[in-house]
Parts: C-alpha cells; sequence; structure tokens
C-alpha cells in the first residue's frame, strides 16, 4: 500500500535543512483541569521500534489507557484499526492495495497514541469495545513505504469488557476534530499532568498531532516552513541520513512529535493524556483531503498552544 499520510519524516528532514461533562459507560469526565496522576484505570503498554510493535495480543475490553513506547529511532504512532463484522486478516492484503480507503472499507480507525519521538511515550484512554483489532503504525518511511507494510502491525484480540466500574476522571478541555480546524483547542494550558477529550466530529479521518517547537522557534517560522513543503514533492525532500529528527536532543531540530491522538474515524472518541512542560506547541493533521490530497494542515488545521 502506498501511504498517503504526509511524511512526517522528511518534513522534519527539510525542518533541519532550512534550520465540557461526558459519561461512557461507567467512566465519568468532569470539566475540572488536572488530572490524577494515578488514575486507576487498567493500563496496556506497547513498544514500538523500527519495524514491529511488542505488546499483549489479548486485553480486555472496557476503559483502557492504551501506551506507546517509542523504542526506534524514528517517530512511531499505534493505530488501532477494528475490523468491521465479517472483515478479519484475510481481507487486509486485498484492502492495503486500495490505500486508505480500502483500509477502512474493512475497519474503523479508533485512534490510539498519536506519534512520539524515539525514545519517548504517548498515552490515551480509551473505551474498547471487544472484537478483532490490528495496531499498526501508518507513518511511512523515507521510501513512501508505511512502518506497517514493514511489519509494524500487530493483530489484538479485545474481550468483553470487565465488570469492575471505571473510576471518575477529569478532563481539561474537549477538542473536537473537523474539516477543517481543532474545535475546543485550549489556547493556553497550565504545566503538568492533564487530559484531553478528543472527538472527530467531521466527515473525514482525522488525527491530532501534538508537536513541541524548541526555544526560539516561533509559530510563524513553523506555518513558513510547513507552507512550503506544499509545493515541494516528497521525492526532493532529502532527510539527512541517520539523524534523530524526533528529540530535544538533536539540536538542529526545531520541532518534535510529543503525541496527540492517531487517526480517527468520524464518530470516534478517546482521551488525550499528557504531562505537558512550559513552551510553545503546534496541533496539527497531516492526514490528506480526500477530495484534493492536500494534507489537512494545509487546509487549516494546524493551531498552536501554549504552556505555562
Amino acid at each position: 500500500m502506498e501511504s498517503h499520510l504526509m511524511d512526517r519524516r522528511e518534513l522534519l528532514g527539510r525542518a533541519v535543512a532550512l534550520a465540557g461533562a461526558a459519561t461512557i459507560g461507567g467512566f465519568v469526565l468532569s470539566g475540572s483541569r488536572t488530572l490524577a496522576q494515578d488514575t486507576g484505570v487498567p493500563e496496556v503498554i506497547y513498544t514500538g521500534k523500527e519495524y514491529a510493535f511488542d505488546g499483549p495480543v489479548e486485553i480486555a475490553g472496557g476503559v483502557t489507557k492504551v501506551t506507546l513506547k517509542n523504542d526506534g529511532t524514528m517517530d512511531h504512532h499505534l493505530m488501532l484499526l477494528k475490523f468491521n463484522d465479517g472483515k478479519s486478516m484475510a481481507d487486509l492484503p486485498a484492502a492495503m492495495e486500495q490505500g486508505l480507503p480500502g483500509l477502512f472499507s474493512i475497519g474503523v480507525a479508533v485512534g490510539g497514541p498519536g506519534s512520539t519521538a524515539g525514545g519517548t511515550s504517548s498515552s490515551v484512554i480509551m473505551d474498547l469495545a471487544a472484537g478483532n483489532y490490528l495496531a499498526m503504525c501508518l507513518i511511512p518511511d523515507d521510501d513512501g513505504i508505511s512502518h506497517a507494510q514493514k511489519g509494524m502491525a500487530l493483530p489484538i484480540t479485545v474481550t468483553a469488557a470487565a465488570a469492575t466500574p471505571a473510576p471518575a476522571m477529569e478532563v481539561s478541555a474537549t477538542v473536537e476534530l473537523t474539516e477543517f480546524h481543532f474545535m475546543g483547542l485550549p489556547e493556553s494550558v497550565a504545566a503538568g499532568t492533564t487530559v484531553w477529550e478528543v472527538k472527530n466530529t467531521g466527515a473525514q479521518l482525522h488525527e491530532l498531532g501534538v508537536l513541541a517547537l524548541a526555544p526560539g522557534f516561533t509559530y510563524e517560522q513553523f506555518q513558513a516552513l510547513m507552507k512550503s513543503t506544499e509545493a515541494t514533492p516528497a521525492a526532493e525532500m532529502s532527510p539527512e541520513a541517520g539523524m534523530d529528527m524526533g528529540t530535544p536532543a538533536a539540536a538542529a531540530a526545531p520541532f518534535w512529535s510529543v503525541g496527540g491522538a492517531a487517526p480517527m474515524s468520524p464518530g470516534t472518541t478517546l482521551w488525550y493524556t499528557a504531562d505537558f512542560a512550559a513552551g510553545d506547541y503546534v496541533a496539527i493533521c497531516f492526514v490528506p483531503d480526500a477530495a484534493s490530497g492536500a494534507p489537512h494542515f494545509a487546509l487549516g488545521m494546524m493551531s498552536p498552544f501554549t504552556v505555562a
């Protein structure tokens, strides 16, 4: 499958070169600004690297914290595709040959931990229904082939939800993903641990990518960089070979991935948890528009926020 998600690694390489209350089941969410450090929500942990996931292949359904620990050197996310009734892994090869439309003809993307840099982790809280899933990283490699095609895909079975009720949790904001905006994204966030309810209320697949900007690198510079990539063929964007594009240790990199929500189908909801350090950040969606093929950020789905 030719990947149709924007090639983030090539974007980062070019950057271096350029130098409300809700209840789901028993899971009660209130409108406060903070999330308790110990949530009491059951957690499943997956590790990802070039090019594989490692973690449990059977988990209990219900409200669950899903964490991706990136042990690789590239950015990775973990998107959970829930197979439609009557569909299974046997249908995957033919679907992937058709790109994203084929993939989402056999299942629904319920999201997952968003893209995170090598050596870091990302977490979301999800209300998982019983069924068969596939954990996938759809981020493209330097050759344009998705990490999933290179082996970063893990079948997972979700069993019936546990009978134990989930504890009450607090959210700081509700962020709606739509065409082509992040509705409800806070302009300012308090540093520390927090959680956002993330809902895809649009008609297309969307993600909530969260990028941290390096000190001194402004949102205006970031906008200019993104605009410069819109007219540049991916084949002409040559990243520095072997450079770590994602961590603060890569001093030349003006931004890096710190999580968010992996691609989500319309009508899906999850909760993004984060431990924000003070600084400037950008929310962004790299998913392509179904009509024009342009990345959603080029159509307006890119917004700054500050953590203080």
